[in-house]
């Protein structure tokens, strides 16, 4: 079964799409792990545009609106990585919490994969709620400045009331005195872990250009998402060792 990852933040503009894509490339192209990831941002999809395809007929929002097989909005950008767009149209508002239909649709998909990542929309509202509780672990995206990290706290409260795993992004981090410190954000926000994603210019140049980030191996955003990538593999691979330990000492005990 896939780990499954809400990318999410409570302020719009600070990354998660960013994030979201690059992660999940990274996971699939450099540590060969079948990844997809979903624009559950049915309200305002961004995802598309990242990846120089924003006329995709068939969406998320299709799927939960007609009933239709997810397999129909799942595109394949490379090998290991696929990915399920949101429209860009002007639509009727979806909700994934009206409707049970989304959770079928990721334990129908996550037999196939390693990874699912979900690209959250702004907020801490329902849609936010339903994508946190479909998640093994979330990934909350800051930036370094007190109105930001202040909203921020909704989300921490949200992500630990369910009892799910925080790790939090510190994203734009321009290295100036008047930022906020890693140690004031961990203390506000009291994540399980804590990185930093310094600015860079390339992360803009990538949306221009209608490519991922991922494809520019000299930027900083780059290698820092990259760090995150293997870092999570190996927790994810001692956590399936963990289990797998666990299990054998079980059998080991009815073999008795």
């Amino acid at each position: 079964m896939a780990e499954k990852i809400c990318v999410m933040s409570p302020k719009g503009g600070v990354g998660k799409t960013t994030l979201a894509l690059n992660l999940g490339l990274h996971l699939a192209e450099n540590h060969g792990k079948k990844t997809i990831v979903l624009d559950s941002n049915t309200h305002a999809a961004n995802l598309s545009f990242y990846l120089g395809l924003p006329n995709l007929p068939i969406t998320l929002n299709d799927v939960i609106k007609w009933n239709l097989p997810v397999e129909k909005a799942i595109y394949a950008y490379s090998r290991n990585f696929h990915f399920v767009p949101a429209t860009i149209r002007f639509e009727k508002k979806i909700d994934l919490v009206n409707t049970r239909h989304f959770k079928e649709i990721i334990d129908k998909v996550s037999p196939y994969y390693d990874y699912i990542i979900f690209d959250s929309p702004p907020g801490v509202g329902k849609d936010v709620k339903t994508l946190i509780s479909q998640s093994d672990r979330t990934i909350m995206i800051t930036t370094p400045d007190l109105p930001t990290v202040a909203t921020c706290l909704k989300g921490s409260f949200l992500v630990k009331k369910q009892q799910k795993p925080l790790s939090v992004v510190v994203n734009k981090s321009l290295g100036y005195k008047y930022e906020l410190s890693v140690e004031e954000i961990a203390e506000m926000l009291e994540p399980d872990e804590i990185h930093v994603i310094p600015f860079d210019f390339k992360a803009k140049e990538a949306v221009a250009k209608r490519e991922p980030l991922f494809h520019n191996r000299k930027s900083k955003v780059t290698k820092k998402i990259e760090q995150i990538a293997r870092g999570l593999v190996q927790e994810v691979e001692q956590e399936i060792e963990a289990e797998k330990s666990l299990f054998s000492k079980i059998l080991s005990f009815f073999k008795r």
